[in-house]
Protein backbone atom coordinates (compact mmCIF):
# COMPACT_ATOMS: atom_id res chain seq x y z
CA UNK A 1 0.00 0.00 0.00
CA UNK A 2 2.79 2.44 0.89
CA UNK A 3 4.48 1.77 -2.45
CA UNK A 4 1.34 2.83 -4.32
CA UNK A 5 1.02 5.93 -2.15
CA UNK A 6 4.62 6.92 -2.89
CA UNK A 7 3.92 6.61 -6.59
CA UNK A 8 0.56 8.42 -6.46
CA UNK A 9 1.67 11.21 -4.10
CA UNK A 10 5.31 11.92 -4.95
CA UNK A 11 5.55 14.98 -2.70
CA UNK A 12 4.95 12.67 0.27
CA UNK A 13 7.10 9.81 -1.01
CA UNK A 14 9.66 10.03 1.80
CA UNK A 15 6.88 9.79 4.39
CA UNK A 16 5.46 6.73 2.66
CA UNK A 17 8.87 5.06 2.38
CA UNK A 18 9.64 5.69 6.05
CA UNK A 19 6.27 4.43 7.25
CA UNK A 20 6.62 1.37 5.02
CA UNK A 21 10.05 0.72 6.51
CA UNK A 22 8.67 0.97 10.04
CA UNK A 23 5.79 -1.35 9.16
CA UNK A 24 8.15 -3.92 7.65
CA UNK A 25 10.40 -3.72 10.73
CA UNK A 26 7.42 -4.21 13.05
CA UNK A 27 6.51 -7.30 11.00
CA UNK A 28 10.12 -8.49 11.34
CA UNK A 29 10.67 -8.22 7.59
CA UNK A 30 14.01 -6.53 8.06
CA UNK A 31 15.32 -6.84 4.50
CA UNK A 32 12.18 -5.11 3.22
CA UNK A 33 12.50 -2.47 5.97
CA UNK A 34 16.07 -1.81 4.90
CA UNK A 35 15.06 -1.45 1.25
CA UNK A 36 12.15 0.89 2.03
CA UNK A 37 14.20 3.10 4.35
CA UNK A 38 16.95 3.33 1.73
CA UNK A 39 14.48 5.07 -0.59
CA UNK A 40 14.19 8.10 1.70
CA UNK A 41 16.16 10.95 0.14
CA UNK A 42 19.28 12.09 2.01
CA UNK A 43 18.11 15.71 1.71
CA UNK A 44 14.77 14.84 3.32
CA UNK A 45 13.89 16.01 6.83
CA UNK A 46 13.11 12.32 7.45
CA UNK A 47 16.66 11.19 6.67
CA UNK A 48 17.61 10.82 10.32
CA UNK A 49 14.70 8.52 11.10
CA UNK A 50 15.37 6.52 7.95
CA UNK A 51 19.01 6.10 8.98
CA UNK A 52 17.89 4.68 12.31
CA UNK A 53 15.47 2.24 10.69
CA UNK A 54 18.26 1.09 8.35
CA UNK A 55 20.67 0.67 11.28
CA UNK A 56 18.15 -1.29 13.33
CA UNK A 57 17.32 -3.48 10.32
CA UNK A 58 21.01 -4.20 9.73
CA UNK A 59 21.40 -5.16 13.39
CA UNK A 60 18.35 -7.43 13.22
CA UNK A 61 19.73 -9.07 10.06
CA UNK A 62 22.93 -9.94 11.93
CA UNK A 63 25.14 -7.28 10.34
CA UNK A 64 26.63 -5.49 13.37
CA UNK A 65 29.39 -3.69 11.45
CA UNK A 66 26.92 -2.18 8.99
CA UNK A 67 24.60 -1.22 11.85
CA UNK A 68 27.44 0.43 13.75
CA UNK A 69 28.46 2.39 10.66
CA UNK A 70 24.90 3.62 10.18
CA UNK A 71 24.52 4.58 13.84
CA UNK A 72 27.86 6.41 13.63
CA UNK A 73 26.76 8.16 10.45
CA UNK A 74 23.60 9.27 12.21
CA UNK A 75 25.60 10.78 15.05
CA UNK A 76 27.88 12.58 12.60
CA UNK A 77 24.97 13.99 10.63
CA UNK A 78 22.81 14.83 13.66
CA UNK A 79 25.16 15.47 16.62
CA UNK A 80 22.54 17.51 18.53
CA UNK A 81 19.65 15.12 17.92
CA UNK A 82 17.12 14.53 20.66
CA UNK A 83 17.82 10.83 20.06
CA UNK A 84 21.58 11.13 20.56
CA UNK A 85 21.69 9.25 23.88
CA UNK A 86 19.52 6.46 22.50
CA UNK A 87 21.69 6.09 19.40
CA UNK A 88 24.93 6.14 21.40
CA UNK A 89 23.56 3.31 23.54
CA UNK A 90 22.81 1.28 20.41
CA UNK A 91 26.04 2.07 18.57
Amino acid sequence: RFVALARDYPLLADHHHLHAARAFAAAQQFAAALAAAAQVEVASPLDGEARLVRAEAQAALGHPDEAAALFGGYLEAYPKSWREAEVRALA
